[in-house]
């Protein structure tokens, strides 16, 4: 069944896509929600926790794009990602979807 996203863009996105866009609005959410937070509590733990779970959104979107461009993350990459998420991802969108792809997507992610 098609949802109001689908509708709207026009075409039917697979179960990855679906997962990625969960993973997207999610972050965003719990962005919007951990500024609240934070702002409103002082305690040191909350920014640990916050950054926590920013990264493990992180991560997931990463397996579920890694999976939909059939890429291989190794285990020298996947410890990378977790230390230096910054620079990580930047890194696995060009190395997946080489240069041209790869910038457009780090534009975007910027933005």
């Amino acid at each position: 069944m098609p949802t109001l996203l689908t509708a709207y863009v026009g075409v039917h996105m697979d179960s990855r896509m679906n997962q990625k866009l969960k993973v997207i609005i999610s972050g965003a959410i719990f962005s919007f929600v951990s500024g609240i937070i934070i702002g409103l509590f002082t305690s040191p733990l909350i920014p640990f926790i916050s950054a926590f779970v920013g990264l493990f959104l992180v991560l997931m979107w990463v397996i579920i794009d890694a999976r939909e461009h059939n890429f291989k993350c190794g285990v020298l990459f996947n410890i990378l990602l977790v230390v230096i998420t910054i620079l990580s991802v930047p890194f696995y969108l060009f190395k997946s979807r080489g240069f041209a792809k790869g910038s457009l997507a780090v534009v975007m992610q910027i933005s």
